[in-house]
């Protein structure tokens, strides 16, 4: 009997291990597809942002202007408000890379879109003050499809927003005072404009930069 018991606790633990062992190779195998389809993701949609910027003739110089695209290894940027109207206002249309920090309704077919720079400023590893915050005008069917092509093609990063590309027609610049996340108040200068494409940008940390650099 002792000999019965025996071999299947024997059996039983090389069941568990075999077992333990599939479903490691499973979530490996499911991560590496998850991490392929990313890529993939992450390169159609730059494709996709190139084509516009051809057809539409944007500008992307503020990317340089203002320090996002460097060629020293300076961390921390400065910069004072003639940058910041000589980065955006010269422009017919402007293609803005960032984050989307909130969206509202402002009437049955448009949203107020506010986009951030903070999850840029972590991907050209640069830190920018004043901070940069974007507000645009964007006609809701845009905006919807792209968070809807976001929820099927990636895996929400917690902490991190939705990276996009808005072509904008910027209109004016002003200070605006904001709540950090430490409860402090502090200013920074806030980009009004109207949107008039919205994209999804690459999402993995690294692909932006390297595209942006390709530019």
């Amino acid at each position: 009997m002792g000999k019965v018991f025996l071999f299947a606790a024997l059996a039983l633990s090389a069941y568990g291990i075999v077992s333990c062992t599939i479903k490691d190779r499973e979530r490996e195998k499911a991560r590496i597809e998850q991490k392929e389809a990313t890529a993939r993701n992450d390169e159609l949609n730059f494709s996709r942002i190139k084509n516009k910027l051809v057809e539409s003739n944007a500008d992307i110089t503020w990317l340089k202007k203002l320090g996002f695209i460097r060629e020293n290894k300076e961390k921390f940027i400065q910069l004072y408000t003639n940058q910041i109207q000589d980065a955006f206002l010269n422009n017919e249309k402007t293609l803005i890379f960032g984050d989307i920090e909130d969206y509202s309704n402002l009437n049955e077919s448009t949203y107020e879109l506010e986009v951030s720079t903070v999850s840029l400023e972590l991907e050209m590893m640069q830190f920018i003050e004043p901070n940069l915050h974007f507000k645009f005008e964007c006609p809701k069917e845009k905006v919807d499809k792209l968070i809807s092509d976001f929820n099927s093609s990636y895996k929400k990063r917690v902490g991190f927003g939705i990276n996009v590309a808005v072509l904008a027609r910027i209109t004016k610049i002003e200070d605006y005072a904001y709540k950090t996340s430490e409860g402090d108040m502090t200013k920074g200068k806030q980009i009004i404009g109207t949107c008039i494409e919205v994209f999804l940008a690459p999402q993995t940390f690294g692909s932006l930069r390297k595209n942006l650099k390709s530019l």
